[in-house]
């Protein structure tokens, strides 16, 4: 599953750490779920950025990158997962 969470959590690499965020990360321990993102930011803003388009997955055992693709006129970066 992935989409736009809003929820920043130092985890996966945003600055700061927010409520949504520990709510996700919990949801994500009790189910056994891997939360995956990319290393860029997936949004910009007036001076901040954050990574809060993410994917969640469970077993996926094949290879795979994630990356935020810069592609778009928006301040919002798509995420691509590919093998």
């Amino acid at each position: 599953m992935c989409g736009d969470f809003n929820a920043p959590y130092q985890v996966w690499k945003c600055f700061t750490n927010r409520p949504r965020g520990n709510q996700l990360l919990k949801f994500a321990n009790q189910t056994d779920l891997d939360i995956i993102a990319p290393t860029t930011p997936t949004i910009f803003g007036y001076n901040s950025t954050s990574t809060i388009d993410l994917a969640l997955n469970k077993n996926f055992v094949f290879p795979f990158y994630i990356s935020s693709l810069s592609e778009l006129s928006s301040n919002h970066n798509p995420i691509e997962i590919s093998s």
